[in-house]
């Protein structure tokens, strides 16, 4: 008991920091998240920022363009295809991406989409990533089709890289993006050093594209394409006090590694929509519902009624 009063916070229930992030919410809805922190502490600043969103005019106008597809499907589904956006296994462990891909699948095509392609680009690379994608966007623009991509994790650099080179025309053909907890700000510190501890070590793989900050530094451009933001956000329940300390420089990597400092994510114009209770990859399965009726909104504003469609196809691009 000793030890965990000393290595652990809990000034406040959960309860209670609901109350005060409430209270500071309405004192003033537009605070720095990093100074609430400092001030409040983590689990008050994580319900403010969830609080801050959800007020945002975008993130409740999508609230009301999904409550349209209440069915959670949309005839329409059938004409786009969509393209599932996952790391390299060098990134994360392969059945984790196995997982969140099937999971991202299964979800689209229960929604009526017939072509779903799960995009395995094997590299750590975001420029050779992003190279690979374009190409595989350029046969589907050769077979007439349109799609929606979904990305995670590392997958989201990938599509943040490629967005920055694809051509006006090309952008036509993406009807939208669903970015679920996905790195599209820059790579993180502790990738941009070789150093090694007692405490951790850094693989050279995971620092391919700490050179590639480039990509990175100007204002994330969607280029018209309607994008949804997927924010996990989990309270930090026993979390060690070093871990508290150190989220504060994580400022790079997210959303879902820190969610306090990212001023960034305050600035988006899409719609940021925080996922309570979810780890570093977000389960599509808890919010399924929320996901595929954000890939149907992409599709159209009004949803069609269901009738007899073959079987849908889920495709591997090697």
């Amino acid at each position: 008991m000793l030890l965990r009063s000393l290595f652990f916070k809990s000034e406040y229930s959960e309860a209670e920091s609901y109350y005060q992030a409430l209270r500071c919410f309405r004192r003033d809805p537009d605070q720095d998240f990093a100074a609430v922190k400092r001030h409040l502490g983590l689990d008050v600043a994580t319900i403010y920022a969830q609080l801050y969103f959800q007020n945002q005019k975008n993130h409740q106008r999508f609230r009301r363009e999904i409550e349209l597809h209440s069915g959670e499907y949309n005839q329409l589904n059938s004409q786009i295809d969509v393209l599932v956006v996952a790391p390299s296994q060098k990134m994360l462990p392969s059945h984790l991406i196995k997982q969140l891909s099937k999971q991202a699948s299964s979800l689209a095509t229960s929604a009526g989409f017939m072509y779903v392609t799960q995009a395995q680009l094997h590299s750590n690379n975001v420029l050779e990533g992003a190279r690979r994608l374009q190409r595989i966007l350029r046969d589907k623009s050769k077979q007439g089709r349109q799609v929606i991509l979904v990305s995670f994790s590392f997958g989201s650099a990938v599509v943040r890289v490629l967005l920055d080179h694809l051509s006006t025309s090309e952008t036509k053909m993406i009807k939208g993006w669903l970015n679920a907890s996905g790195l599209i700000f820059g790579t993180p510190r502790f990738h941009c050093s070789d150093k090694k501890s007692f405490y951790n070590s850094v693989n050279i793989d995971m620092r391919s594209f700490s050179c590639e900050q480039t990509y990175f530094q100007k204002p994330l451009d969607t280029k018209g394409i309607k994008t949804v933001h997927m924010l996990a956000v989990k309270l930090p329940k026993d979390m060690m006090l070093i871990e508290q300390r150190n989220c504060s420089f994580l400022k790079a990597w997210g959303p879902n590694d820190g969610l306090v400092p990212f001023r960034d994510y305050q600035n988006l114009q899409a719609p940021v929509i925080p996922v309570m209770g979810q780890n570093h990859l977000i389960d599509f399965a808890s919010v399924a519902s929320l996901y595929v009726r954000s890939l149907s909104s992409m599709v159209s504003t009004l949803p069609q009624q269901k009738r007899f469609l073959p079987e849908p196809k889920i495709k591997f691009v090697n």
